[in-house]
């Protein structure tokens, strides 16, 4: 850490489940990890076990609380869950497989591999609305906690959406960044200005391989 104003975070994405196998639309639906999931997530335990952390938060869904708790074991830390760290409520697409909602919502589809911000989800929340609770979850964090090294583990669409508020709006003719299962990423707020550290690590799953999944 430079200096005592920095607050540090660590963003990890949960650990594969049978839907990110099968390319099926979690949002907030409670799904698991899957055993290779479990294996990932002992991986990132690994990875990072010697790692200071002050506190560990965490999505509320079990995915996400499951792949923090195996990460903080060996730091003897509780897991706080969070809701405001949930993936992005995709409404009426929960559920459904990736190839099936192409046909019946072709636009929206299109549009979650882009950064089109006036995205609606049917009965679901709106981009804006998920990037701006993931938004002022990091802000709030990052004064509450000024000082602080913080685990945070979530999912692939609020990682994209932690990562525009970090780094600024992808570019129209440019895709959404990567976001691997049980990845890990860094970034830190000082003196008033967020700094991207490094983005999508998976070296530490290179003997289980690695699946980028655009399914949320």
């Amino acid at each position: 850490m430079e200096d005592d104003m920095t607050t540090e975070f660590v963003a990890v994405r949960h650990g594969e489940t049978d839907e990110n196998l099968h390319s099926i639309l979690q949002g907030q639906c409670d799904t698991h990890l899957n055993k290779l999931g479990i294996r990932q997530a002992e991986c990132v335990a690994e990875r990072l076990k010697h790692e200071h952390f002050d506190l560990i938060y965490s999505s509320d869904l079990q995915r996400a609380m499951r792949t923090a708790e195996l990460i903080a074991e060996p730091h003897k830390l509780p897991v706080f869950p969070l809701r405001a760290l949930r993936e992005w409520n995709l409404g009426a697409l929960q559920g459904g497989k990736w190839e099936d909602l192409r046909v019946k919502f072709p636009a929206v589809m299109q549009a979650f591999r882009e950064e089109r911000v006036a995205l609606q989800v049917p009965d679901g929340e709106s981009r804006a609305d998920f990037y701006q609770r993931v938004a002022d979850c990091l802000d709030e964090m990052s004064e509450r906690f000024e000082g602080k090294r913080i685990l945070l583990v979530s999912h692939g669409g609020a990682l994209k959406a932690m990562f525009r508020h970090v780094v600024g709006q992808v570019a129209e003719s440019s895709r959404l960044p990567l976001t691997s299962n049980a990845s890990v990423s860094q970034f830190r707020y000082v003196d008033g200005f967020w700094q991207l550290v490094s983005w999508n690590d998976v070296y530490h799953l290179r003997s289980l391989g690695e699946n980028e999944s655009i399914v949320f």
